[in-house]
């Protein structure tokens, strides 16, 4: 007789994550972890260290000093180190054998980088992604209603 699939479920946006276990179809969804990053959620001016720096011009071509620009908004970076935390917490699980399948649901941009973590550094655990869902689920906390929004049978 075959063994059940376990499904973990993954929800999240940039500042905070739930990590569900669906231990098999007939199971109910049961919370196993939650995560938070508040710095996701500061404003970018409580997140630079400092002004960008100022650099000096070329001799005769213009200005004397003008302002750098951040490559990357600071909440951005805060965005991706998390996107790489819970996709290293995943890969750890997946990598103890505590899963068979994978349910990812976030907001389109922050999906874009699990997506782009997971295929990147755990491409072993991208392809146990069973569905992507482009949608923020975190202020759901009901898993019967999680579950119904999911597709997920119970």
């Amino acid at each position: 007789m075959d063994k059940p699939r376990k499904t973990f479920v993954l929800v999240a946006d940039a500042s905070r994550a739930r990590l569900y276990e669906k231990p098999d179809s007939t199971s109910k969804l049961v919370l196993l972890e939650e995560f938070e990053h508040p710095e996701a959620r500061a404003k970018n001016l409580d997140l630079m260290a400092d002004k960008p720096g100022r650099r000096s011009a070329p001799a005769g071509t213009g200005p004397g000093r003008s302002a750098q620009e951040y490559r990357t908004e600071p909440k951005e970076v805060e965005a991706e180190k998390f996107a790489r935390e819970l996709a290293q917490r995943i890969a750890d699980h997946f990598d103890a054998h505590v899963f068979d399948d994978l349910v990812i649901a976030a907001p389109p941009k922050f999906l874009g980088l699990l997506r782009a973590t997971l295929g990147t550094h755990h491409d072993h655990v991208y392809d146990r992604v069973v569905a992507w869902h482009e949608k923020d689920y975190t202020t759901v906390t009901d898993v019967k209603e999680l579950s119904e929004r999911l597709s997920l049978a119970a």
